[in-house]
């Protein structure tokens, strides 16, 4: 992880199937992608608290650049991630 960095999303770029690991998280909280004009495309609720890494599959969207607003226990951090086919 990058230092200050509490989650990650990989491999990128990505020709579908993501991984992602939250190093700290609230109990509550969502992961927000934006495609590259900022229009919201998707979704993923997470439940439990503490670190958690989870699989997402964005075969369905169209390739482009799109950005992941992720939650953490001090804000937010966003990471841009590279779809292909």
């Amino acid at each position: 992880m990058n230092a200050g960095s509490t989650s990650v999303i990989f491999p990128n770029p990505t020709s579908g199937k993501i991984s992602i690991y939250l190093d700290s998280l609230d109990e509550k909280a969502e992961i927000a992608i934006y495609d590259s004009r900022g229009k919201l495309v998707r979704r993923i609720q997470l439940s439990g608290s503490g670190e958690q890494q989870l699989e997402a599959d964005l075969s369905g969207l169209s390739p482009g650049f799109y950005l992941f607003r992720v939650p953490t226990k001090s804000g937010w951090e966003s990471h841009k991630i590279v779809l292909t086919k």
